[in-house]
């Protein structure tokens, strides 16, 4: 769901998983390119609204001297599109409801009714990223309604910070724990990754020493790799290893979600160290 979310099911679909998107691009060339990129990688498309009214949402980074120096984003076309096929197509026994995973990227989507949160994990598994923390973002008082509901809760450093309302990470992750977050994942970039959990103590994995050519799309890759080796089985740890792997793939390519991995090349990265 959502643009994050776009990333991810283009990501999924190099990994061999049949994905669909519920979100909305204007009528416009961007929506049509990026409805182009997801139709030919086999992304399921039947949720993705062609707004005549709103112009596509659209982020420009520019990215020199190995360092992302600007990202403008204006509010989102899925803000005013998405909420009939978000709470309609997930909740209905349509096609939206033969999905072992439904996940939802994006400020304004963490706002998805808990109606909704809660038939989607009767079908299988949810997972949510608060980020970007852009506009209004999502406070922890607001979410924690639907923290039971939702299996995997996913940020990076600083949107956990704006999440929690506070920069220690440490107390940022026990204070969404507290709230009620079953699982919850920390994404640290070049540092790897985290998962924090009720009664146990963290979890971490190391990043994959790479040379960054363009980071855009690391953060939803690292999404799509993770669900993908929990719904085949892995350990969290190793799920975790995965997600890093992948998204060190993607960013190393320069392509962004593009040059998304396919599973053999996030083997072979992991074996390789």
């Amino acid at each position: 769901m959502g643009g994050n979310g776009a990333n991810s099911a283009y990501v999924l679909a190099a990994l061999g998983v049949h994905s669909a998107l519920f979100s909305a691009v204007g009528a416009d060339l961007f929506g049509a390119t990026v409805h182009g990129w997801l139709s030919e990688r086999g992304v399921d498309l039947r949720g993705l609204i062609r707004s005549q009214t709103h112009g596509s949402a659209t982020t420009t980074a520019r990215w020199t001297a190995g360092a992302l120096h600007l990202v403008l984003s204006p509010r989102p076309t899925a803000r005013h599109e998405t909420g009939r096929p978000i709470t309609g197509a997930v909740g209905r026994g349509d096609h939206a409801a033969d999905y072992r995973a439904v996940t939802a990227a994006g400020t304004a989507l963490g706002r998805v009714s808990g109606d909704t949160a809660c038939r989607s994990r009767t079908r299988g598994r949810t997972a949510l990223d608060i980020g970007p923390a852009l506009g209004e973002p999502v406070a922890l008082d607001e979410l924690a309604p639907l923290l039971p509901y939702i299996d995997v809760l996913l940020a990076n450093d600083y949107e956990l910070g704006i999440f929690a309302g506070t920069d220690d990470l440490d107390s940022a992750a026990q204070r969404a724990v507290d709230a009620g977050a079953r699982l919850l994942v920390l994404k640290r970039g070049k540092d790897g990754a985290s998962a924090y959990r009720p009664g146990q103590p963290p979890l971490h994995a190391a990043g994959f020493p790479v040379e960054a050519t363009n980071t855009v799309g690391a953060g939803d890759t690292f999404n799509a790799g993770l669900l993908y080796a929990l719904d085949h089985g892995h350990a969290l740890e190793t799920a975790l290893t995965y997600g890093c792997a992948a998204a060190s793939i993607v960013v190393g390519r320069g392509k962004s979600v593009l040059g998304a991995p396919t599973p053999a090349e996030v083997e072979a990265r992991i074996d390789g160290g």
